[in-house]
């Protein structure tokens, strides 16, 4: 997983962040965007369906809500801890990510790292839910958030996003927001250059 540019807004209305997305899309190619869909992502997401449904992008929308099920719910307590804990941990931890290229590096993998988790009763994963790690930290982990989304890879039928982003290299970019982190995911499985947008 290839990680560089980083764009930033700070805005809480749609269109808005919309206008970045689309600016990004022209200037990474993006062929999909995924959106955290809790809270202002939700407006964004209808917004660029809209503008997808306009002709303005052909980018393919995806609505994100990393409170729902895991993928694998006997490991994770849900979704926000599969990503974190797979994408977040064990890609670092296996080197398969590079961050020698990356926008505000540092940041992000601070943010990455702050998280606590434990095991719930279910002996599952359970990340630290991120109103806790705002409080403990006195910030957002909004850049690690934009990460785990930049590297997911939405569900296709029976197969799980993360087995099948283990399949063999790729070079192609993606980003997320924000900061919009291009990515390319050499782990990748058929996939496709896009956006994330998260902590809107």
């Amino acid at each position: 997983m290839v990680a560089g540019r980083e764009w930033k807004e700070l805005s809480d209305q749609p269109e808005t962040i919309s206008r970045l997305i689309l600016r990004a899309i022209k200037e990474s190619g993006a062929t999909a965007v995924k959106i955290d869909s809790i809270g202002v992502g939700a407006g964004v997401v209808g917004e660029m369906k809209n503008l997808r449904a306009a002709g303005v992008h052909d980018a393919k929308i995806y609505g994100v809500n990393v409170a729902e099920k895991a993928h694998d719910p006997t490991k994770y307590f849900n979704l926000r801890s599969q990503l974190w804990w797979e994408v977040g941990r064990l890609a670092f931890q296996d080197r398969a990510v590079d961050v020698s290229r990356m926008d505000n590096a540092d940041a992000t993998i601070a943010q990455l790292l702050e998280s606590h988790y434990e095991h719930d009763l279910k002996g599952r994963v359970k990340v630290e839910p991120k109103d806790d790690i705002r409080k403990r930290t006195g910030r957002s982990p909004d850049n690690a958030d934009a990460w785990l989304l930049a590297f997911y890879k939405p569900r296709s039928g029976a197969t799980d996003w993360f087995e099948a982003a283990m399949g063999g290299p790729v070079s192609v970019p993606e980003v997320s927001i924000p900061g919009l982190v291009e990515a390319g995911d050499p782990f990748g499985f058929q996939q496709i250059p896009g956006l994330a947008a998260y902590g809107l």
